[in-house]
């Protein structure tokens, strides 16, 4: 439950810059709202592309989530390496997909310290862009479009709040908002999420119920700031995407406290990212026949594979199972 409390906070700020700061937006000529919603689109449907970037939360000052991510999309396959700059686990897991085969790096260790890692095959693993829903072949369809008109209402009059300046062929976006300029739909569908987020809180409730002062559930929210910037190329592609959000927020017990959230992301090698499997012959090795030969199995029962690596990085064959070999982190 306090999981999924966290989880909700977290989606809660990204929902409010998404659908307050508009800071998401295209057309080449248009304005600075259509140039930047479009190119966001058009980043979320991209075949190829390197995206760089860290999301960083604070809670009174204090680092409470802070994770950097590279990921490489293409066509044929996409690699995501995820590294927690506010924990222990700096080294970074990756996450590789290709046609018919899925890889996650150090799911768990033995007793003897070995980092094992898993694989699934399956004919139903194949690489997506961002969002599959903004796909080029989507983007006419009626609930595409409708999404896009109740993203255009709720934005409303927040769109001259948005400006655009050109340098070097680069079209630089900019806009700050404050809560009180946000529309009235906005702020009476943050209380919605508000009344959601105290259904698991309990009359009974105490301090002790909840593991950090973060964790517990609002009572209100207000926005301090909400400032987002971002460049679009001449060919109305996304490259550097940042945003900001400064809000207090009074918890269940009348706790006034100041939250942060800031996201910082760079589209590289657009239309020509091609990432390389971390675990050289995975692909080659896994796959239907060998499922069949090695375990009489069919690959449409989505089997998982458990393995470990050898110091140059390739599979060592002779530790591949079906069997649960150790502890999850």
């Amino acid at each position: 439950m306090r999981k999924n409390i966290k989880t909700r906070v977290v989606c809660l700020i990204i929902a409010a810059t998404m659908l307050t700061g508009s800071l998401l937006v295209a057309a080449v000529n248009g304005s600075p709202y259509e140039t930047l919603k479009n190119a966001i689109f058009d980043a979320m449907a991209y075949d190829n592309v390197t995206i760089e970037g860290q999301v960083q939360m604070t809670f009174n000052g204090e680092i409470m989530e802070s994770e950097r991510i590279h990921m490489i999309i293409s066509e044929t396959g996409s690699l995501e390496f995820l590294y927690n700059l506010n924990g222990d686990d700096h080294n970074g897991r990756f996450s590789y997909i290709t046609d018919g085969l899925r890889i996650n790096s150090q799911v768990y260790t033995d007793g003897s310290g070995n980092e094992w890692y898993s694989a699934w095959v399956s004919p139903w693993a194949s690489p997506n862009g961002f969002m599959i829903g903004a796909m080029p072949e989507n983007r006419d369809s009626a609930q595409f479009r409708f999404m896009e008109l109740l993203l255009d209402i709720m934005v409303g009059d927040l769109q001259n709040h948005i400006t655009m300046s050109t340098s070097g062929g680069v079209r630089n976006i900019t806009g700050t908002i404050t809560h009180n300029q946000l529309p009235e739909i906005v702020r009476l569908g943050l209380d919605v999420l508000i009344e959601e987020n105290q259904r698991w809180s309990h009359n009974t409730a105490t301090r002790d119920s909840f593991r950090n002062p973060w964790e517990i559930p609002m009572r209100a929210i207000h926005f301090n700031r909400i400032h987002g910037d971002a460049q679009v190329d001449a060919a109305g592609n996304l490259l550097y995407l940042h945003g900001y959000i400064s809000m207090s927020v009074t918890n269940i017990f009348g706790d006034v406290n100041t939250m942060e959230f800031v996201l910082d992301f760079n589209f590289l090698d657009i239309g020509t990212s091609t990432p390389q499997s971390p675990v050289p012959g995975a692909a080659e090795l896994f796959t239907h026949e060998f499922m069949l030969e090695n375990f009489g199995v069919n690959t449409r029962n989505n089997p998982t594979l458990h393995f470990l690596r050898n110091a140059d990085g390739t599979i060592n064959e002779d530790s591949i199972t079906t069997t649960w070999p150790g502890q999850r982190h």
